[in-house]
This record gives structure tokens, C-alpha cells and sequence, in this order.
């Protein structure tokens, strides 16, 4: 009877023994679960399209011989830091557009359109013979984003008369965190601009197949024997990309120019912490 009563105790034991694994087991997977599931909603944004376009004498686009202005863009509908973000998006838009428009002090996408179509029709009313079309695209969208930054491009396309059209690239970084635009200074140590121009110069020589005697303003076409970076750059999962608009440091002919240095070749300027790293 003894022996009875003392199997059946262990019995009982092992399944009490196996209830409290289970159900620490179980609370646990529905913590871990909660947890992913609150970094992933922590992640997430949601972006919408925002589309206006402006035609002279409501021309379409689409239409043979019209002249007319264009904002494609994504936004973010939902999502941390959301109106911080949008704010300096389409602070962006309207200050690169406004370079293209002589005297534009245009505060929002509705004026901009404005000055533009104004600016042509005086023209025609100067040129009534002229057969000259304008046209400005303007398009915004996200290049990268992951729990730490959101990279987002912006681009300007524009023929206002002249001898050849206006192209306009810029980048801009986010902070998912505080919704701060990301500076090179927030990415790099202390002291890192001389060091990042010679790994700039290193790149530029391997992506023409240059030597490091070689002229970069004959061999390329730069205004200077030298390239230095500048601040539009776009964080990407493979490097740091750095670009140049036409006539920033070379002439129209020349085109743009873009140089993608990878993590490997930072890893002497580019902390542990970085909010650049993958």
C-alpha cells in the first residue's frame, strides 16, 4: 500500500511538474509574441500617395503641347513622428522647386503651381509665335526604412526653356526614433571629414578604373582634382550613397554623379551604435 501511495504522490508531482512547465512555457511564447509583435507595430509605417498636378489653360499632361507642373509624392498616413516627418518632406519639395522659379518664395506646392503657370504665360504673352512647352515633375518616395531611419528621395525634372532640361536629386534621412532629420555628423565619429574624402577618392578612382595619379578633371570632368562628400546622402542597406547634381562639381555634360560606399570601407569612421548601420 505504501508503495502505491508513493507512486501515485510522484504521479501526481509529474503532472503538476508538467502543468507549471506548460504553462510557463505557453505565458512565455505569448510574452515573446507580444514583444514581436509590439517592435514589428513599433516599425511599421503607412505611406499614401499624394498626386496634384496643374495644367496651363487646364491642359492635361497627357496631352500633346501642354505645359504643366506635377507633384507625385508618398506620405506617411500612419505611423510615429508622422507630421514631423511630412513637414520636412514637403519643406524639401517646395525649396527645390522654388530654385527653379526666379524670386519664388512660394510656402506650398498651390503657389508654386501658381508662380509656374504665371511665369509661362507671361512668356507667351511675350512670345505669342513661340511653340515652347514647360513642364515640372516633382516626385518623392521611400527609398529605405527600417526600425531605426527612413530614407526618402526626392526629385525635380524640369524644362523652362533653354538650351536643355533641370534635373534635381535629393536625399533626406530620417531618426525613426525622434523623427529628426539624420545629419553625417549624427553617423560618423568625431573628426571623420578628412578621412571620408579619401575614401571618396578612393571609390571614385574604382569605379572608373583610375590611378591614383590620374586627374580627376580630365579623366572624369570634375571642376577640381578632388571630390569631397557633401550632405545628399542616402542611407541604403549596402553603404552610404552619395550624390551629386549636375553642375555641383562637374559640368551639365557630365551628368550626375553617385558613389555608394560600402559599410565595409567605413568601418574606421562609423561607430557600433550608428543609426547607419544595417
Amino acid at each position: 500500500m505504501k508503495v502505491k501511495s508513493y507512486i501515485k504522490q510522484n504521479v501526481i508531482y509529474l503532472l503538476l511538474l508538467l502543468i507549471f512547465f506548460f504553462n510557463f512555457y505557453c505565458n512565455k511564447e505569448e510574452q515573446d509574441n507580444k514583444s514581436f509583435h509590439t517592435k514589428l507595430e513599433e516599425a511599421e509605417l503607412k505611406f499614401e500617395n499624394v498626386s496634384f498636378v496643374k495644367g496651363y489653360k487646364d491642359c492635361q499632361p497627357t496631352s500633346p503641347n501642354c505645359t504643366y507642373i506635377l507633384f507625385d509624392y508618398a506620405k506617411i498616413s500612419e505611423g510615429n513622428f508622422k507630421d514631423e516627418i511630412n513637414s520636412s518632406i514637403n519643406d524639401e519639395i517646395i525649396k527645390i522647386s522654388n530654385q527653379f522659379l526666379e524670386g519664388s518664395k512660394s510656402k506650398s506646392i498651390e503657389e508654386v503651381s501658381e508662380l509656374f503657370l504665371r511665369d509661362y504665360s507671361n512668356f507667351i504673352s511675350k512670345n505669342p509665335k513661340s511653340e515652347t512647352i514647360w513642364m515640372m515633375e516633382v516626385r518623392g518616395k521611400v527609398e529605405n526604412y527600417t526600425p531605426k531611419i527612413l530614407c526618402y528621395s526626392i526629385s525635380n525634372v524640369n524644362f523652362l526653356g533653354g538650351a536643355h532640361p533641370n534635373t534635381m536629386f535629393r536625399y533626406i534621412n530620417f531618426d525613426r526614433k525622434t523623427g529628426k532629420v539624420i545629419s553625417l555628423n549624427d553617423i560618423f565619429t568625431v573628426g571623420f571629414e578628412s578621412k571620408l574624402n579619401t575614401i571618396l577618392d578612393r571609390v571614385i578612382r574604382q569605379n572608373y578604373m583610375l590611378k591614383p595619379e590620374d586627374d580627376l578633371r580630365d579623366k572624369v570632368g570634375l571642376f577640381e582634382n578632388k571630390i569631397e562628400f557633401n550632405n545628399n546622402f542616402a542611407i541604403t542597406k549596402h553603404g552610404i550613397k552619395f550624390y551629386y547634381n549636375p553642375y555641383e562639381i562637374a559640368p551639365y555634360s557630365v551628368g550626375f554623379i553617385e558613389l555608394i560606399v560600402p559599410y565595409s570601407a567605413l568601418e574606421e569612421i562609423l561607430p557600433l551604435n550608428s543609426k547607419a548601420r544595417p
